[in-house]
């Protein structure tokens, strides 16, 4: 894949999921696209690796008129919704458990 075809393909992807993103970014070096790589590929089961903490930026990148930062993600447990086909049973106490567990963490 040309450079060129490359730095198309991550602009796509930047600007599918934040409409206008790429043209605020400081243009990627040649050595930054070198190092990076595109992957398409079908899931049908993920896992991801999760960062703590601000990432090491670039020396200068700190002057880049762009925001930078962390944007927590969490998964939250909600109320519990009943099948309705299955109105014989009442919540089961450890499905309680479970719920109210989690909403007291």
């Amino acid at each position: 894949m040309t450079p060129k075809v490359k730095a198309a393909q991550l602009k796509y992807l930047v600007d599918l999921h934040w409409p206008g993103r790429w043209a605020a970014l400081r243009p990627m070096t040649a050595k930054e696209l070198k190092a990076t790589s595109v992957l398409s590929m079908p899931l049908n089961e993920a896992s991801a690796k999760v960062s703590i903490g601000i990432a090491t930026e670039v020396p200068g990148d700190e002057s880049w008129p762009v925001w930078s930062g962390i944007i927590p993600v969490t998964q939250a447990t909600g109320i519990p919704q009943a099948d309705p086909a299955y109105t014989a049973a009442a919540l089961h106490d450890h499905v309680r458990d479970y719920i109210f567990g989690q909403i007291n963490r």
